[in-house]
């Protein structure tokens, strides 16, 4: 399989917190809601048609974070005037910079806008602090490998499951000269989500659990080259299969207690694959569970990487059982791996 992707690490600044909230340095947090009552609307399944150049690599990006999050249930983003002028403008940065500190920017080079995704959301008159992710890829018009090089990762999957109502993108090529001054193109991603500051966080009902790979899922990648994440997640294994991840938030639990007790993941005439679970320190992990704590997780997420590559045209089933704020909770689901590549 060819893989030219690659990701670039994502650190988030949401407007009550530095460098993230609960969890590590670059770990992000939801804003809290303002009122915790629950709300059947609460997901959103309609936004307005963005203004994106049609078939651009914004309307791009836009169409399939939008396609992708609807499958995983977690609600539409709305374009925002203002994450955009600061998704752009740190897109800019990058033209003028080169690809440098990721998602921080130096006051004393040409295009600075902000610090950080925060500073740059609000300078550019958005309400709020925002969340940013980013990827590239070698070549020209590439911004449709953006999305899928976010999904198959562990730290920049959380853009299929914020919380959060309202996104902006900055996506182009860049021309390059190379180390031997041969001239060459990147295409590159830059977006930001984030909500209002009095503005509800979308989540969903009671009871329900949120997955990557989503249910019935077909064409799922079979390998995650982890040492192209940033920070790098298992990084004494050196290429993995798709990770899988689990979302726990709820309406009524927007940060609920998750205990493991048994998280599996087993292929269609096979047995159990080797998997090992990232979850976040305050997460607890029942005796005989493969798992790393991981402050770079969200606590109200758990995944589970397998250790070697999947196997192409394989249908997966995985269980994952434990509680939930004390209620016991068994999920189960299936997905379905790409055709061989070879």
């Amino acid at each position: 399989m060819k893989w030219s992707n690659f990701l670039a690490a994502f650190a988030a600044a949401m407007i009550l917190a530095a460098c993230g909230g609960g969890g590590g340095s670059s770990d992000p947090q939801p804003t809290p809601d303002p009122v915790p009552v629950p709300d059947s609307a609460d997901i959103v399944t309609e936004v307005p048609t963005p203004t994106y150049p049609v078939n651009g690599a914004q309307a791009t990006v836009f169409n399939q974070i939008n396609a992708l999050r609807a499958k995983v249930g977690s609600g539409l983003l709305a374009q925002d005037a203002a994450l955009d002028k600061a998704a752009e403008a740190h897109f800019n940065y990058i033209v003028l910079n080169g690809w440098l500190d990721t998602h921080f920017e130096n006051p004393a080079l040409s295009g600075f806008t902000g610090v950080d995704p925060s500073e740059r959301a609000m300078n550019a008159g958005y309400a709020g602090g925002a969340s940013e992710v980013m990827a590239g890829a070698l070549g020209a018009n590439r911004a449709d490998t953006c999305v899928p090089t976010w999904a198959n990762s562990v730290y920049h999957m959380f853009a299929l499951f914020a919380p959060d109502r309202d996104l902006g993108i900055g996506a182009g090529d860049i021309p390059r000269v190379g180390p031997m001054q041969n001239d060459y193109i990147e295409t590159y991603c830059v977006l930001d989500i984030s909500k209002k500051s009095q503005a509800r966080s979308q989540r969903p009902v009671a009871g329900t659990v949120l997955t990557y790979p989503y249910d019935r899922q077909t064409s799922v990648p079979v390998l995650f080259l982890n040492r192209n994440e940033i920070p790098q997640p298992l990084p004494e294994l050196d290429g993995v299969g798709q990770p899988i991840a689990a979302s726990f938030a709820t309406q009524t639990s927007p940060h609920p207690k998750v205990t493991v007790t048994s998280y599996t993941v087993t292929a269609q005439g096979a047995g159990s694959v080797a998997a090992k679970v990232l979850a976040a320190p305050s997460v607890s992990i029942a005796a005989g569970v493969d798992a790393v704590a991981d402050d770079q997780v969200w606590p109200e997420m758990v995944f589970l990487v397998p250790v070697s590559p999947l196997t192409p045209d394989t249908t997966y089933a995985v269980v994952f059982e434990g509680t939930v704020d004390g209620k016991p909770v068994r999920k189960s689901w299936s997905f379905t791996t790409e055709a061989d590549k070879g």
